[in-house]
């Protein structure tokens, strides 16, 4: 039996990096994983590569900034599952640019998809999961949540730090309303992903997805009175502050 038999997991960014990741390994351990992205052709490849494992992908193509699409989502989980047991708020961008010339509709994506979208997706997971009284929510932040590291990315380093007080922020209702839902974050450093490696370049002393997913997968596993916060993972060379 996998560690996550049965369970039912909603993941946003799941067509590529850290989120198709963390999908395949949440299916190879028995989850059921309704894979959010706004990418068909990846979710379909996504579903292809995990249709024999234990688990099952099922994937759900959507623009989480929208209200509309994440009420899709959520009452899909709803009426077809029953319930819902962990939420990784995974989707993201990061932009860079001085704040002499950073492009401010750049900026105001970066907030929506990064904060914006953790509150919709949240909100709805945690009327869930109150009915059951359980259930893990994980934001995958960044060392940007607690560090500005080189300045250049100011968007990205606001929506980092904001995504960790709304971590805090809820965590601490949960536990203010005597519910058994725990929320945290995992906060990677340099991950070779599309997303930091556009141009794939070799990038042999860089964090690998996988190596979050497995962050990810202990987070969700500890038992459910057991709240993991704030793990922060870089790489030994990193110098993040």
């Amino acid at each position: 039996m996998g560690k996550l038999e049965n369970k039912i997991a909603v993941i946003t960014g799941s067509g590529r990096g850290i989120g198709r990741a963390t999908a395949e390994l949440f299916v190879k351990e028995g989850c059921i994983v309704i894979a959010v992205s706004r990418t068909e052709k990846e979710l379909k490849e996504l579903e292809e590569k995990t249709k024999n494992k234990e688990g099952k992908i099922f994937p759900f193509k959507a623009d989480i900034t929208m209200k509309e699409d994440v009420d899709k989502i959520f009452d899909f989980v709803e009426n077809e599952f029953k319930k819902l047991d962990i939420l990784i708020n995974n989707a993201g961008v990061a932009p860079s640019g001085s704040i002499f010339d950073m492009d401010s509709e750049k900026f105001l994506y970066c907030l929506k998809l990064n904060i914006w979208s953790a509150f919709l997706c949240t909100q709805r997971a945690v009327r869930i999961m109150a009915k059951q009284n359980k259930g893990k929510i994980i934001n995958v932040g960044s060392v940007c949540s607690h560090w500005t590291g080189t300045g250049n990315a100011g968007a990205y380093a606001a929506s980092k730090y904001g995504l960790k007080g709304f971590t805090e922020a809820v965590m601490r209702e949960m536990q203010n309303r005597n519910l058994n839902i725990s929320v945290g974050m995992v906060c990677p450093g340099l991950v070779d992903t599309t997303l930091t490696n556009p141009e794939r370049e070799i990038k042999g002393n860089w964090l690998q997805p996988e190596t979050i997913a497995q962050a990810l997968i202990f987070a969700v596993t500890n038992p459910e009175d057991v709240n993991v916060y704030d793990m922060i993972i870089f790489p030994n060379w990193q110098k993040v502050w």
